[in-house]
């Protein structure tokens, strides 16, 4: 995918953030939480964790497969207990290489 097809913005945390220009723009963490129910404290721990996570892979194309199968390892990882984003990231990471 080209980089002009990529729209940069920061969150608060200044973490960039990519989405793509086209489609519902929506990153794989939200699809899976879009009906969760979670408090938004709790969905922006996950959104942390899954951008610390894909920065960690050196993934920015949130349309690559890959990102898929990190947002599901993340909130695997949060559902064990774990709320640190930095943390949930390493060991999600880590599930991802094993």
């Amino acid at each position: 995918m080209l980089l002009s097809h990529l729209v940069s913005h920061r969150e608060k945390s200044n973490l960039p953030v990519f989405l793509r220009a086209d489609g519902d723009g929506a990153m794989p963490i939200n699809r899976l939480l879009r009906s969760s129910g979670l408090d938004p404290d709790k969905f922006e721990l996950l959104d942390r964790a899954f951008e610390l996570a894909l920065r960690s892979l050196g993934l920015v194309d949130r349309n690559d497969p890959m990102t898929e199968l990190v947002a599901e390892k993340v909130i695997e990882v949060h559902e064990l207990g774990v709320n640190d984003p930095a943390e949930i990231a390493d060991i999600a990471v880590r599930r991802i290489g094993t």
